[in-house]
């Protein structure tokens, strides 16, 4: 029977952005196991997923099993954030150690594939530190560590609605397990879920959803395109409520912080919550704006700044909570403009003013 494994102590690197460290998740029964995320290559995790694999090993030598050519088959990297491919180079050597380990000399060895969904170029800044940074760990990759995509690069692009069939599926299932990517650009314009379809679903309870960052198992998730983000919530929900149970999920693995046993309840919530936010934009917005300072230029269009509309809706938090909430507010500026209902008049940072465009 197909069983999650999940790699109880994450990466090794909590933090305030991190919560207690990265989550990194072993799926399948037995090798090879597909893992998503590699932790950002803290020493104090490598030791950890080596004892999952070990278990594994013992496991598959108990029963008399046979033995896999590897360990781990396919290394599925959810975005280009560094605590989540940073562990690659550790990882890859661990595997390669520990196939020797098992001194099955005739087996020949077979690294694993990585995969990734490719960054849209048009989202990219000319000098992009995460891309620059993902490329570096690239290029310390020993040849012989990976299995190359068809171009010959370490990375396998990875499409929307891509499938993965996991091994091991039950007997009495008439479809394989699968892992299915979802993109669901937003957090990073690479960001992508995953979503378990159980071949034993109707025994081991709903499908899962792996979220990453889209969705932390507590706080609130950071994105850099609410209007993406906010599309890609709306477009898991709709895919699991238009479908057949076969896109249906109950819990959610994150990226960061504990499962979520009700996912599809805790996704409408930051839905609900972005769009009351938005709502208290609009509001003040489509009012009268402040007056202009003195010494403004007298031929300026009378408009808010984004930290005018900090000061109204925040105007009962600390002030020194005011500038992390304008970064939100003026991601929230950015989505109405996406939409028609906002207009840019100029400025930078917190000085940038805003009109509000009525619908006609």
């Amino acid at each position: 029977m197909e069983k999650l494994q999940v790699l109880p102590n994450t990466s090794q690197n909590p933090g305030k952005f991190t919560l207690q460290g990265t989550n990194t998740y072993l799926v399948g029964s037995s090798p090879p196991y597909i893992l998503i995320d590699t932790g950002e290559g803290r020493d104090a995790y490598t030791p950890l997923l080596e004892a999952a694999l070990l278990s594994s090993i013992e496991k598959e030598q108990t029963q008399n099993s046979g033995s896999a050519a590897c360990l781990i088959s396919d290394i599925i990297l959810t975005h280009r954030h560094q605590d989540h491919f940073g562990g690659l180079h550790d990882i890859l050597k661990l595997l390669r150690k520990l196939h020797d380990h098992r001194g099955v000399e005739t087996l020949h060895y077979i690294p694993p594939r990585i995969h990734k969904y490719l960054s849209p170029s048009a989202t990219l800044p000319s000098s992009d530190a995460y891309e620059s940074s993902f490329e570096s760990v690239l290029s310390s990759l020993p040849a012989s560590s990976y299995t190359p995509a068809p171009s010959g690069t370490p990375i396998h692009d990875l499409r929307d609605a891509q499938r993965f069939r996991l091994p091991h599926t039950p007997p009495t299932a008439s479809e394989p397990s699968t892992l299915e990517v979802v993109h669901t650009p937003g957090h990073t314009p690479d960001s992508i879920c995953l979503l378990l379809r159980r071949a034993d679903a109707g025994v081991a309870g709903p499908h899962v959803l792996f979220s990453a960052d889209t969705v932390l198992g507590q706080g609130t998730a950071i994105f850099e395109d609410l209007s993406a983000y906010i599309s890609s919530l709306q477009r898991v929900l709709a895919a699991r409520a238009c479908a057949s149970a076969d896109a249906d999920f109950s819990a959610i693995y994150p990226g960061h912080g504990p499962v979520v046993e009700d996912g599809p309840a805790l996704i409408e919530t930051y839905i609900k919550h972005r769009m009351d936010r938005e709502a208290q934009i609009v509001r003040v917005l489509s009012g009268s704006p402040p007056p202009p300072k003195e010494g403004a230029d007298s031929g300026d269009e009378p408009a808010w700044t984004i930290w005018n509309i900090v000061a109204v809706i925040y105007k009962d938090y600390p002030e020194n909570l005011w500038l992390p909430a304008a970064h939100g507010v003026g991601l929230h500026l950015r989505k109405l403009e996406d939409d028609g209902r906002a207009r840019c008049l100029g400025g930078e940072g917190v000085k940038q003013r805003w009109t509000f465009i009525s619908e006609s």
